[in-house]
């Protein structure tokens, strides 16, 4: 004697079509400007390089916060924004992004951390008025954030 069975689930809805349009170039989170990136997890590094490449953007990618001063002091075209992991070998992202602003002073700064927001604030020496992203994140979330920030006055 056997038995047969039909299990029924829903179909799953793909976001693929969303993340289509997002990367649309009509649409108002892509752009066109200079991105630094600075994150000791390669992989992470790598992944999220990617995305923000897929929004139009052009990305300096650095490892760690000497390659990113290096990379920042070479480069003779405008860094319009960093965005930097805040806890990193040797220096952390606050300092780092002093450091880069004293090399491109009209740049605006994104940090992100595995971190809850609050921890950050109480250890790292941040105010209640930075642009924080927490990580894991989404494509759209950190596309979203980096057009925020860059629309900024």
């Amino acid at each position: 004697m056997s038995s047969a069975f039909k299990i029924y689930l829903p179909r799953h809805v793909s976001q693929k079509k969303d993340i289509q349009k997002a990367i649309n170039k009509s649409n108002p989170i892509n752009g066109d400007e200079t991105i630094l990136l600075v994150e000791d997890e390669i992989s992470i590094l790598d992944l999220t390089k990617s995305m923000i490449e897929n929004f139009g953007y052009k990305v300096f990618t650095a490892s760690t916060p000497i390659e990113a001063i290096s990379i920042a002091s070479e480069s003779k075209n405008d860094i319009h924004l960093l965005i930097t992991d805040v806890v990193m070998p040797d220096i952390n992202g606050l300092e780092l992004s002093r450091k880069i602003l004293s090399l491109h002073p009209g740049l605006k700064c994104i940090f992100m951390s595995g971190y809850p927001q609050n921890t950050i604030h109480k250890h790292s020496g941040f105010d209640g008025g930075i642009n924080f992203i927490q990580k894991p994140f989404s494509m759209k979330d950190i596309a979203f954030k980096i057009r925020e920030v860059l629309d900024k006055k």
